[in-house]
């Protein structure tokens, strides 16, 4: 039986045999990615990146450092050495919300297949949970 939650469905905004397949058992569908608003705005945003340096960046956002590090359960996240904007953050979450990837990351720990490659659940580490 298909995942059945309207709340869910609601904050995914998509159908859910669209996303899900019909049964346990089929694989996720994925958009093209290419053809998402988002990737095209993160095409259009690419050459306003491209050239920029990095002493630039830092120069002109002094927190830059601060600003683009995540640090949590003992894992940084150092974003800021990289050549991305607070525009492509933002892009780059826009282009994961119109992925689908919240439900594919859920849908991954509920042990669905989202590949066709592999006969079996993604993620099997949280069935074996004593």
């Amino acid at each position: 039986m298909a995942f059945r939650s309207v709340a869910a469905l609601a904050a995914i905004g998509t159908d859910e045999r669209a996303l899900f397949g019909e049964d346990v058992g089929m694989t996720m569908s994925f958009p093209q990615l290419t053809k998402l608003p988002a990737w095209q705005a993160l095409e259009a945003h690419y050459p306003k990146v491209r050239e920029l340096h990095l002493r630039k960046l830092f120069a002109d956002d002094p927190k830059r450092g601060e600003r683009m590090t995540v640090d949590d359960v003992g894992i940084c996240f150092d974003y800021s050495k990289h050549r991305i904007t607070d525009e492509t953050l933002s892009l780059l979450i826009q282009l994961a919300e119109e992925s689908g990837l919240r439900a594919r990351i859920d849908a991954m720990f509920r042990g669905r297949r989202s590949t066709s490659r592999r006969n079996g659940p993604s993620c099997t580490w949280p069935f074996e949970l004593p």
